[in-house]
């Protein structure tokens, strides 16, 4: 089954620890029997190769080719797997993922420096939480579809000032790093200055402590909404992009990463970026034969019966683009 999204694959490069090329090439029953500064070298296993060995593969992007001009074959880590084994990008990118030990695991996320913090005014966060009960934006959250229970789990408060819903933000180890706001007469979204939506999840100091799997979505409100259908261990990416801190801490804290972002262009774009940076098995939310319940776009216009069903249907990244080509 080819799948024309990875058209550009073969050329494109990643940072690969030596170990795990090494590894690749064991897999593949190719021996180094050459080494330079950058390059491992190998006889080439696309032609006749004896003497001396045609082939190089870079110790750190897993980018290779073979020299001899008759035979200039070239490409990355997956498609060498895909040439030498057959079957699909996926499965080979499986193989690789397969052989990326713990210790590259965790050096590859400790090289990550951690991202500079300040902590926000928990007593702010304090005083808009205490508004919030008697105000319009309570009756909005309720016609939301959201219980009292989860309004006060999550510290939601409201600014008369802004006319919206905050909603506080804190890093994983609890520090408050401010709040998402929503206007409770528009779509419009006013987050206090400065939110470091990039450097850390929405809600990964909850998630963190339900180990296994992360569930993403795209917002706060979503996430909210995940977890009143019974699924604690969920964060929001506030927004379409992905970014290194944010890996680092789905690789840190989860063993599987399940994909449940909006069902549009910009949704299918950051599952897609999370399948491919995420060194984690990922698993998308599904319904049937179906990626959500028809007309639905995220967790918000879902039931809570429909979030639980299609969290009960994930799916691997294969079946996903399976779905995605009968819609």
């Amino acid at each position: 089954m080819g799948y024309s999204r990875f058209a550009g694959w073969q050329n494109d490069s990643e940072v690969y620890s030596e170990n795990q090329i090494r590894a690749v090439l064991t897999e593949l029953n190719l021996d180094v029997v050459g080494e330079t500064e950058h390059d491992l070298q190998v006889l080439c296993p696309f032609h006749h190769n004896t003497g001396s060995p045609a082939f190089t593969i870079n110790r750190n992007t897993g980018l290779w080719c073979c020299h001899n001009p008759a035979c200039a074959e070239r490409g990355n880590l997956e498609s060498l797997v895909f040439k030498r084994q057959g079957g699909t990008y996926q499965d080979a990118k499986r193989t690789v993922n397969r052989l990326y030990t713990k210790v590259d695991y965790v050096k590859i996320i400790e090289d990550v420096p951690a991202p500079d913090l300040v902590a926000f005014d928990q007593g702010l966060i304090d005083r808009l939480r205490s508004q919030f009960p008697l105000s319009p934006g309570h009756k909005y959250m309720n016609g939301r579809g959201f219980n009292d229970e989860t309004l006060r789990h999550f510290n939601v408060g409201y600014s008369d000032v802004r006319n919206s819903v905050v909603v506080p933000m804190y890093a994983d180890d609890g520090m408050p790093l401010g709040f998402v706001g929503r206007s409770i007469t528009g779509k419009s979204f006013q987050n206090s200055f400065g939110l470091p939506k990039s450097k850390s999840l929405w809600n990964i100091h909850n998630a963190k402590k339900n180990s296994g799997s992360i569930i993403v979505v795209e917002s706060s409100f979503d996430a909210m909404m995940v977890h009143q259908a019974g699924y604690p261990n969920v964060v929001a990416a506030l927004g379409g992009s992905l970014s290194q801190h944010q890996v680092k801490q789905l690789e840190r804290y989860a063993e599987t990463v399940i994909v449940m972002t909006d069902n549009d262009k910009p949704g299918r774009a950051l599952g897609e970026k999370i399948q491919e940076r995420v060194r984690r098995r990922v698993q998308w939310a599904c319904i049937g034969e179906d990626l959500y319940p028809r007309g639905v776009k995220d967790a918000t216009d879902m039931t809570e019966a429909e979030i639980r069903q299609v969290l009960l249907n994930t799916k691997s990244y294969v079946e996903y683009c399976e779905i995605m080509e009968t819609w």
